[in-house]
């Protein structure tokens, strides 16, 4: 269960990630 939700927290931050370049990529320079 502990293993899964760090996969689930691992793909959470990959989707945050995606998101933001997605919407707004000059936040992240």
């Amino acid at each position: 269960m502990f293993i899964e939700s760090e996969k689930l927290a691992e793909l959470k931050k990959i989707d945050l990630l995606s998101y933001l370049l997605q919407t707004d990529p000059d936040r992240l320079k």
